[in-house]
């Protein structure tokens, strides 16, 4: 790799490479040498604003984003006192928070349940500041309906939907066109 690299005209710097070992056991990794310098494992990387850990699970990705839009969270209530315009504090929400919650959301569509409930909860906290509802408020669907905003899960879905439509129709750039999902060569037992 290295003498490849070096006849391309390639430089890496080894200090900002880490290595990830993916696999379900337990067993060490082999050392990794590259450009002479041995390189580090990694049990979770942060690559263009998503975690992905060694274990392939969504758990630091989602805890951390968490974390993050709950101090973005904080920082609509404390604005709600001051601003009473509900869409103001909609179109806040809508161009600061919400968009963190659905980045990337094709590459990490497979949330556990559990961590479906701690993105909506983030959405439902602030939907009842928007409201100037108490926190002990149950949000319903008509709560969704006065917002006109859905569920982060349906959104998500949506997304995935368009992605995969696009996939299919070949109305992706060219570089992802490549990627197509596998057709079933077996029919379904629905039995």
């Amino acid at each position: 790799m290295t003498r490849c690299c070096i006849a391309l005209g390639m430089r890496f710097n080894a200090s900002k490479t880490v290595a990830m070992y993916i696999s379900r056991t337990t067993a060490t990794p082999p050392p990794i040498t590259f450009v002479e310098a041995t390189i580090e494992y990694s049990h979770e990387h942060r690559h263009l604003g998503f975690i992905l850990d060694s274990a392939l699970s969504l758990h630091a990705h989602v805890n951390a984003l968490t974390r993050k839009r709950a101090t973005e969270i904080f920082l609509l209530r404390r604005l709600s006192y001051k601003v009473k315009n509900r869409d103001l504090l909609l179109k806040i929400y809508k161009m600061y928070v919400r968009p963190h919650l659905e980045y990337a959301f094709p590459a990490w569509a497979a949330l556990t349940v559990i961590q479906t409930g701690l993105l909506e909860s983030l959405q439902r906290r602030a939907m009842r500041i928007i409201l100037a509802l108490p926190r002990i408020h149950h949000i319903t669907d008509a709560d969704y309906a006065a917002l006109n905003i859905t569920l982060l899960r349906h959104r998500r879905n949506f997304a995935l939907a368009c992605f995969m439509f696009k996939l299919k129709s070949n109305r992706l750039p060219r570089k992802l066109s490549k990627y197509k999902p596998i057709p079933h060569t077996k029919p379904y037992n629905i039995c």
